[in-house]
């Protein structure tokens, strides 16, 4: 078989963590007397990572990103749930990944800690690795967190399905050459990803056991 491992993306794709970062954004810009982002500024924000989360929802206004962005993970990491939820259908899409002896890791640039710290609380004993973002690997789209990926599980970029919801996702498909799906649910605009180049997406996770059904 050619496909050995599924790497998923987190937020907008296994996870609806939309609300929980906007409020937790809002409470550490109300903090300092910056005004608060809507859901949908949000959700633009969103892709490399929550340190350039907070400094998008400044707004050009860097003076005291620092202080905003530790407060804002004090926060976040004791209210990452308050609203979080798995989207529809990913449970089902795991079982199936799991009944054709497929390899399951997370990529994301959202930090390691909470990100474990949601995994654990959504989907315990399910990933084989969960890379995060951490000092020792650049970010998605660069290869870091892939290249440990597949070091780990003894497999290259083409033995790859990695399935995702953003711009960042798409880039890092290209840049290793291997196979990516993408979400329409996610915090991407579709029109987007298609007019960059994305050949297999999907309005629902449901529908990726068809197209990895499908596969020879």
């Amino acid at each position: 078989m050619k496909y050995k491992a599924v790497v998923f993306d987190l937020d907008g794709t296994l996870l609806d963590t939309l609300k929980d970062l906007n409020s937790s954004c809002n409470y550490a810009l109300s903090l300092y007397g910056y005004d608060t982002i809507t859901l949908d500024e949000t959700k633009k924000f969103i892709g490399n990572g929550i340190k350039k989360l907070v400094e998008r929802s400044l707004k050009g206004k860097n003076e005291r990103l620092e202080e905003v962005f530790t407060s804002f993970k004090e926060y976040y990491s004791n209210n990452f749930a308050s609203y979080t939820q798995v989207y529809s259908g990913i449970y089902e899409l795991l079982d199936f990944l799991k009944s054709k002896a497929y390899d399951l890791a997370i990529l994301t640039n959202k930090d390691q800690k909470i990100t474990d710290s949601l995994v654990n609380k959504f989907f315990p004993n399910t990933f084989k690795l969960v890379v995060g973002d951490n000092p020792n690997m650049k970010k998605k789209p660069s290869l870091d967190g892939l290249d440990y990926i597949c070091n780990y599980l003894n497999i290259k970029y083409e033995n790859v399905i990695f399935i995702g919801d953003s711009r960042v996702d798409l880039q890092t498909t290209k840049n290793a050459d291997c196979m990516g799906i993408f979400v329409e649910y996610g915090f991407e605009e579709p029109l987007i990803l298609k007019s960059l180049g994305a050949k297999y997406y999907v309005k629902k996770a449901i529908d990726i056991i068809d197209i990895i059904g499908g596969l020879k």
